[in-house]
């Protein structure tokens, strides 16, 4: 048989054609293919059928009666049309039915993407519905499931590929062994895809349980591990693994694709390492590793060479939980699957020299325990992915300003357990009788409005949401899904400080175990509601989640479901108990565990089970550990069997709320509430219920978040992540602020350090602290005005006048706290010097939320937006900076290193060069002869900068440099840094030195360009403009004259001190700017000031071409 691939008119396949070569591939893929495919535009028959994936049998919900499920594949701009065909009919699960298309975010379909509860009714038994969607701007790797109670942990999961002919890393993998025969046209890109990135190259990780997800009990421990839909049981028989087969010296693009339950996995291939190219969706700069933990939900892409000897290799999945000691290695090839290299031998590999074996001692046995132990150690340091290296590849920063509270809507998510279920900000959620898309669309849009009351957050239409998510509930690390939205990871479950430059983007993150504090952001630009909740499915079921309804207006005007999406409500709610009822089997693992086993029993038609809410009480994983992968947890079992103690065993499984409190609609702004009313939910966060678990539940009494309630219940506060000071006691439920009265009240108070009984003299000279009797120790007093000093920094913004003023009641704080550090010998200075602040100093802090600048009034004209380097009026203590600076001298190195990444953080380029102004030692780019050449005036280079618009990351500078020949020729360089695009660059004037490494040959004037530490890599494509100054009526009409700047590869930040990329241009590359080394050029004023304009645009420079204009 042979087969052509046929181009369009064009040249280029058309995507009708792609789509039709997608739905022939099955047929081309025959020989090699681990999994059976579908189409954009095919059929789902969800079936029950018995199998044994591990060589135990069970009835399972299947698609097509397939396992594993088959890949549905498609091309970025398809359109889908998936029927399902709802034919269950063993009582055992539920008969039900829903898909989740995972990943995809459904603009303009939100009543597609499966949720039931919040975006469906389920489909009723015996019925159909009709999937229709787009894909118009996404391509990766997804997967599809059922949404509906745990029905996906009984099969109903498979993968979801949408390829991309434009793909940015074809050329980092190849074809397989005999396949580019098939598709003689290798050149063209899709011929490629067909070629090596198919069936044959999707990985899955699922566990499996031998009993139907109903019935697994309060604790849901796998029985196996299957990899692509095979695996081993502890004490089962051999049966065959999955085979991966590779041919040596090949590259290869595998999609890892987690469609677990419950457990989170280690992945690993002995002998090969993997280079990460695409992370849920989203590509990202290319990242290698040698193993990767992967939450349920998540998927990687990572490209893997087969550079290894002809041979077979462990493909290794190690779990976090598991029966019988299944995570705690891999005996008999429990946890594995095969890479088979070509023409290697048929069998299981035969040894594996990267982990340390452990087949000498059967899993159970107590005495293997350590060694277990060290297996899982050996596999966590083989350069296991953090996920705070991940960047993304395009459009790499967060949304919103990039420091703390840059962001326009603020959700604080506070989780906790008690018998009911799990707890967000004290409420347990359930899914409603009526999903909320369809009380959207009939009218209600607040959030008191919609069921259920209490868990549906209001969002308004394109703003910025931060959400805080804390790690330590219980059955953690607990990984959070957001439909209908990718976001930005700001913060990780490792991380210690936020990341606002290139934080990895993707729809599912772990929030990582006690102490952690993981935050997202994401734009609201996709109408609907759309659930975020724990994707540990049993999780999910016992309440660990909350709805983001998103620009209800917006959703009620442009969405319009079809008629049969009308239709799936009253079709289940009008099904007789008989086909909806769960029928509960034994499990025979119940009864080994340390809680008492369920009692069989049927579940009534409108009972959580059957509106996607089963009852399903955590899993346990070690919660005391941060990575959150350990073995098997038996402490967190019996606190998770206390803590469900009062479970009923006899079907009825009722969610009941213990607040009364409702939601209320977040906005924009945070209008003062009036003393009856709760406050709106973009200024507080929820606290705990009082019957959390597993919960840091100390409070700051300086918290910047705190809020007095004359009335109800008392106003959570968020548990921060730094500890303060030791201080008096703050009674339960009171919280303390700096409003203005408090303020005003304060600032004159000296008894604030001092002890109420003690006296002191009228004149501030006669006070010594002998003089002065004092209740406190100096310890004491340094604890004071640390929490002083942290309340200024993070605290209520009260304190501050207008335009970022300091108010003088703070500026009376500050005064004290320097009056008692002076009295009692401490250093104010050291003080607003330490890290005492998620590990930065007040200094960073003040600069990182310093409010934003407003455009200049008498601002030239122009197409940019202007950054005016300007004085603000007053003194230096006009604002909180200047006046924490006025008390900071002298500042450290490690401090001024403190205030250019504050500065860089975000892009404030106005406050950098305020900073070197007021600074001498701040900017290291003024030489020691330029001090002395420009005296009193230094630093006296006026740079301004100009922020563009667009995606090419537009800038104009410009610079101003006086007496630039006399610098020149005695300095041999003028360097001028200044902040652009969230990076610090350095432009510099200079002669080359003799025996320099770069550019023109010694003793040639130039120009070059880097980025300073810790810039993130850009390309660069500029160009620098010389006005003519001379006073020659007909030189002055000639043209400014321009010179190219441009990288040949991605530009890197400079290490200590070294520029790790340099653009170097010799200005003789221009007649005109080759003028400017001769005394006399018409192009430098009489007045030695030279003014040049660099125009740039952070992209690739394009070739053949000879201008960079920025417009």
């Amino acid at each position: 048989m042979e087969f052509r691939l046929i181009k369009s008119s064009q040249g280029k396949p058309s995507k009708a054609l792609l789509s039709a070569l997608l739905a022939l591939s099955p047929g081309l893929n025959t020989l090699v293919a681990s999994y059976p495919s579908l189409g954009p535009k095919d059929t789902l028959d969800i079936v029950n059928k018995v199998i044994a994936p591990d060589g135990f049998e069970r009835s399972a919900v299947l698609v097509k009666g397939l396992h594993p499920a088959p890949l549905i594949k498609a091309v970025k701009g398809d359109s889908f049309c998936m029927t399902v065909n709802n034919d269950l009919t063993d009582d055992t699960m539920q008969r039900g039915t829903s898909i989740h298309w995972h990943g995809i975010f459904q603009r303009g379909t939100p009543w597609a993407d499966g949720a039931t509860g919040v975006s469906q009714c389920p489909i009723a038994q015996n019925r159909s519905f009709k999937y229709e969607f787009d894909v118009l701007d996404q391509a990766g790797t997804f997967w599809y499931h059922s949404h509906y109670g745990t029905q996906y942990c009984d099969g109903l999961r498979g993968p979801l590929v949408i390829y991309d002919p434009k793909d940015p890393y074809l050329n980092m993998y190849d074809g397989k062994a005999g396949r580019s025969r098939a598709v003689p046209l290798r050149t063209d890109a899709f011929a490629l895809l067909l070629v090596v990135d198919d069936d044959s190259t999707v990985i899955t990780l699922g566990d499996w349980y031998h009993v139907p997800s109903p019935s697994i009990g309060r604790i849901a421990m796998s029985d196996a591990t299957l990899i692509n839909g095979k695996g081993r049981y502890v004490h089962g028989p051999l049966v065959d693994l999955a085979v991966l087969q590779v041919e040596q010296g090949r590259r290869y693009r595998f999609r890892l694709i987690s469609i677990s339950c419950d457990p989170n996995f280690i992945f690993s291939i002995d002998g090969h390492k993997m280079t990460i190219i695409e992370v849920d969706g989203e590509y990202t700069r290319p990242l290698t590793v040698e193993s990767i933990q992967i939450f349920a939900g998540q998927r990687y892409s990572f490209v893997l060479h087969a550079d290894q000897k002809v041979d077979n290799y462990w493909v290794r999945a190690l779990p976090n939980s598991g029966q019988h000691g299944l995570s705690r290695g891999f005996v008999n090839g429990t946890n594995s699957a095969i890479l088979r290299y070509l023409r290697a031998p048929i069998g299981d590999p035969v040894s594996s020299p990267d982990v340390l074996a452990t087949s000498k001692l059967p899993l159970g046995d107590k005495d293997s325990d350590s060694d277990c132990r060290n297996e899982t150690a050996i596999l966590r340091s083989r350069n296991m992915l953090r996920e705070r290296d991940l960047q993304p590849l395009v459009n790499p920063s967060a949304p919103g300003k990039p420091y703390p509270g840059g962001a326009d809507v603020h959700i604080h998510l506070n989780l906790s357990a008690n018998e009911n279920g799990f707890l967000v900000n004290g409420r347990n959620f359930s899914a409603p009788p009526v999903p909320v898309l369809l009380q959207v669309l009939s009218g209600a849009h607040a959030a008191q409005d919609l069921l259920p009351k209490g868990d549906v957050y209001t969002l308004p239409p394109n703003k910025v949401v931060e959400v805080s998510i804390p790690g330590g509930v219980i059955g953690g690390p607990h990984p959070f899904h957001l439909h209908g939205h990718s976001f930005s990871v700001i913060k990780s479950a490792e991380d210690l400080e936020p990341n606002y430059i290139n934080p990895v983007r993707r729809d599912v993150v772990s929030i990582g175990d006690e102490g952690s504090n993981v935050t997202i952001r994401f734009e609201t630009d996709n109408p609907g509601p759309w659930i975020f909740h724990c994707h540990i499915d049993f999780h999910l079921n016992a309440g660990l989640a909350v709805v983001f309804a998103e620009e209800t207006a917006e959703t009620q005007r442009r969405i319009h479901p079809p008629p049969s999406w009308d239709d799936l409500c009253p079709v289940f709610d009008s099904q007789p108990p008989s086909h909806t009822s769960v029928r509960l089997v034994p499990n025979p693992e119940a009864s080994t565990s340390s809680m008492p086993a369920h009692s069989s029993r049927p579940v009534s038609s409108h009972s959580s089970l059957e509106h996607g809410m089963a009852h399903n009480p955590p899993a346990a994983t070690s919660a005391a550990q941060h990575s959150g992968h350990s073995e098997s947890a038996p402490a967190d079992d019996y606190l998770l069997a206390m803590l469900w103690s009062i479970y009923p065993s006899d079907g009825t499984l009722s969610y009941t709320s213990t607040m009364s409190d409702e939601k209320q609609e977040l906005s924009t702004t945070t209008p003062a509430p009036p003393p009856e009313a709760p406050p709106a939910y973009d200024s507080i966060a929820l606290p705990q219920s009082n019957g959390a678990v597993g919960q840091d539940t100390w409070r700051s009494s300086f918290t910047h978040q705190a809020i007095s309630l004359s009335s109800g219940p008392s106003p959570p506060l968020p548990p921060p992540s730094f500890r303060p000071p030791t201080r008096p006691a703050t009674p339960k439920g009171h919280t303390r602020s700096l409003s203005s009265s408090s303020t005003t009240s304060l600032k004159t108070k000296k008894s604030w350090f001092f002890s109420s009984s003690s006296t002191t003299t009228s004149s501030s000279s006669s006070s010594t602290p002998s003089s002065t009797p004092s209740s406190r120790t100096a310890n004491e007093v340094r604890s004071t005005v640390t929490g002083l000093i942290r309340n200024l920094v993070v605290g209520p913004q009260e304190q501050n006048g207008l335009g970022g003023s300091l108010s003088p009641a703070a500026l009376g704080i500050l005064q004290s706290c320097a009056e008692a550090c002076t009295t009692h010998s401490i250093s104010l200075s050291g003080i607003l010097q330490e890290k005492f602040i998620e590990s930065h100093s007040p200094l960073y802090w003040a600069i990182v939320k310093r409010p934003a600048h407003s455009e200049s009034a008498n601002a030239t004209p122009n197409l940019l937006d202007r950054e005016e380097v300007a004085e603000p009026e007053g003194s230096e203590e006009s604002d909180l900076l200047g006046a924490l600076l006025s008390h900071a001298k002298p500042l450290n190195a490690d401090t001024i290193t403190e205030l250019r990444l504050g500065c860089l953080a975000t892009s404030d380029q106005r406050t950098f060069q305020r900073l070197r102004l007021l600074i001498p030692q701040f900017s290291s780019s003024v030489s020691g002869a330029d001090q002395i050449l420009l005296g009193a005036a230094l630093p006296a280079d006026d740079i301004t900068v100009e922020i563009g618009t667009g995606y090419e990351g537009a800038y104009a500078v410009n610079m101003k440099v006086p007496q630039f020949h006399r610098r020149m020729m005695i300095s041999k360089e003028i360097r001028l840094e200044f902040i652009a695009r969230n990076r610090l660059w350095l432009f510099t004037f200079m002669i080359t030195p003799d025996g320099a490494w770069y550019g023109p040959p010694p003793g040639s004037w130039c120009v070059s360009i880097s980025l300073q530490e810790p810039s993130p890599p850009t390309w660069f494509d500029a160009r620098l403009v010389l006005p003519n100054f001379s006073s020659d009526p007909e030189e002055a009409r000639k043209p400014q004259n321009t010179l190219r700047l441009k990288s040949k590869q991605m530009m890197e930040a400079s290490r200590n001190g070294v520029p790790a990329t340099q653009v170097v241009v010799a200005l003789d590359e221009s007649p005109v700017f080759g003028s400017l080394q001769y005394s006399g050029s018409p192009y430098v004023p009489a007045d030695e000031k030279l003014g040049v304009r660099l125009e740039v645009k952070l992209r690739k420079p394009i070739p053949g071409s000879d201008e960079c204009i920025v417009s």
